[in-house]
């Protein structure tokens, strides 16, 4: 049994006495129920979008989500296949391995009115005034070692030098980590590993095994 896949090619920008038609084999045919057409077997949303193909359950739904869709151009939601995992798969495994610090940083602002033209299509009507900051120094054992709060016209300067005096203390410290100490049995089991640790995947013949994905 032969199938075919249904993509919009022109949408009509008004729905006043419009009319579906098909094209197929160079031949365009009247479309009677484009719900009809778009639905499958057993599917109980049979309410489709013209611009992107997607079903809702009731026409409601189908009108608001129109009001945005109909600003883009004409697409068709295409979600990955059961069990192919060559579309969604996460890759970046080095980012399991935890940070030694993580910064927490929050800024307060006060508006004042402006009225700049940048181009034709942008204008400046608002600037805003940096007046306060709050900012954290998290290490990977969840412990806050640093933490600051400022207010006043200077805050953004302030921030700047506050952060910039707190990297060289942390720069500092990670140039002076020291290296993995690895027992003989931890060495035993790394040499007889055969897949990562953190992504499952086998190493491969000849490749040269790395303890963590941050490094080659």
């Amino acid at each position: 049994m032969n199938t075919f896949e249904i993509v919009p090619i022109q949408i009509t920008k008004s729905f006043d006495n419009n009319i579906n038609l098909l094209l197929y084999e160079d031949h365009f045919y009247l479309i009677k129920d484009f719900n009809r057409l778009c639905g499958k077997k057993g599917n109980s949303s049979n309410y489709f979008c013209f611009f992107c193909l997607h079903a809702f359950k009731d026409e409601e739904s189908l009108q608001r989500h129109m009001e945005n869709c109909k600003e883009i151009k004409p697409q068709k939601v295409t979600l990955p296949i059961k069990n192919d995992n060559d579309i969604l798969k996460f890759k970046a495994f080095n980012q399991q391995i935890k940070f030694e610090f993580v910064i927490y940083a929050d800024f307060e602002t006060l508006t004042s009115k402006a009225d700049i033209n940048v181009t034709q299509k942008t204008k400046v009507f608002q600037n805003h005034i940096v007046c306060s900051y709050g900012y954290m120094i998290i290490d990977r054992n969840r412990d806050i070692i640093f933490s600051e709060f400022y207010r006043g016209i200077d805050a953004n300067e302030k921030f700047l030098l506050s952060i910039k005096r707190e990297s060289k203390k942390l720069l500092y410290y990670l140039n002076h980590i020291k290296k993995l100490n690895m027992t003989e049995h931890d060495e035993l089991i790394f040499k007889n590993s055969t897949c990562c640790s953190l992504c499952g995947q086998k190493f491969k013949r000849y490749e040269r095994k790395v303890r963590d994905h941050g490094k080659n």
